[in-house]
């Protein structure tokens, strides 16, 4: 078996023309799935809201926020909240509690467009979430929006009751011990 490989001008025009092609509809396909609104959600616990008129500077808040990186505006319609008992329960997505903020503590009403390289903020009452669902398990909070058919959550992690006051006094105690 003897194999001979000749390629003229024009195969190798073709191969390259082919090569160029298949690039250009991978990076078309690129495209077309990352255009639109792309939204980044973060969720902070223990916020403290101050000068907003109506809202006591004692209360602590869970702040969402949500940026639009996309290159299409989007319209946050829920501020939401799933509370799952354990993290089997998310793993089968049984929540043991789900809600939705129909007025946020702060920011802007719902619904809220959000332009591209936009941002919206808005606020969950933290005393209600941890009577509500219960001090343990996972807490997720985030927002829904008019262009996904699924909410943008994240993870919060809420303090323990009375994990603050117990911080406040081991310091104390770690100070008197050092003096």
């Amino acid at each position: 078996m003897n194999f001979s490989l000749e390629f003229s001008l024009t195969d190798i025009a073709a191969w390259w023309g082919a090569l160029i092609a298949s690039a250009v509809l991978a990076w078309d396909v690129y495209k077309w799935r990352k255009r639109g609104a792309q939204l980044r959600v973060t969720a902070a616990p223990n916020m403290r809201v101050l000068n907003v008129p109506g809202v006591p500077e004692s209360d602590l808040f869970v702040s969402v926020t949500a940026y639009n990186t996309g290159d299409q505006p989007s319209t946050i319609t829920n501020l939401q909240g799933i509370h799952y008992k354990s993290v089997f329960h998310k793993l089968f997505r049984r929540p043991n509690t789900a809600f939705v903020v129909v007025n946020p503590g702060f920011g802007p009403g719902l619904p809220s467009v959000i332009p591209p390289g936009g941002v919206w903020q808005g606020g969950i009452s933290q005393s209600e979430l941890l009577e509500s669902p219960g001090p343990t398990g996972r807490l997720y909070c985030g927002v829904s929006t008019s262009t996904s058919k699924k909410p943008h959550l994240v993870l919060v992690r809420l303090p323990r009751p009375g994990a603050a006051q117990q911080a406040a006094e081991a310091d104390g105690r770690g100070l008197q011990q050092h003096e």
